[in-house]
């Protein structure tokens, strides 16, 4: 039968090993020789914290990453000085273009117009609400044809911006 694990037949059943037989009275001996008083517990806790690296080693990842540990700390503002933080005024709304404008008011204001005409009990002719209708397509598709107008395209794009 050969020694080694991967030479063996996967289907034979292992050799029973021999393992040393244990001395129960030498092993209780170890035992109750090792055995001492309990420990305090202050006595835990003070080994148990761990002492501040020596002052060199600091120095020394300082030269290694210089650019993590710049020479001056920055100083953190008094909780005062936080609470009387008013914030810049915020800049202007942008106003569109006349046009664009116009899109956006027969955009949401055809739906909107053509609603409070149906609730009415005025009788409403016909015209108006293909007007109506005309004025919304008319205002999605002009907002739709001028989407890129705004940004200025110098041809082929990823879609990446620096």
């Amino acid at each position: 039968m050969p020694d080694n694990p991967a030479d063996r037949d996967p289907d034979e059943p292992d050799a029973p090993r021999e393992e040393p037989e244990l001395d129960f009275e030498a092993e209780f001996s170890r035992l109750i020789a090792d055995w001492g008083p309990t420990p305090d517990v202050e006595e835990v806790r003070k080994e148990a914290r761990p002492s501040p690296p020596p002052a060199s080693s600091d120095d020394s990842l300082k030269r290694l990453l210089r650019q993590a540990w710049p020479d001056e700390q920055p100083t953190r503002p008094a909780a005062e000085d936080e609470a009387h933080f008013e914030p810049p005024p915020p800049p202007p709304i942008p106003r569109p273009e006349p046009r664009r404008l116009a899109a956006w008011i027969a955009l949401f204001g055809a739906p909107i117009l053509g609603l409070l005409l149906l609730i009415s009990p005025l009788a409403m002719p016909s015209y108006v609400g293909y007007g109506l209708f005309v004025s919304f397509v008319g205002g999605f598709g002009y907002l739709v044809w001028t989407m890129g107008a705004g940004r200025g395209h110098d041809g082929w794009d990823d879609g990446a911006r620096l």
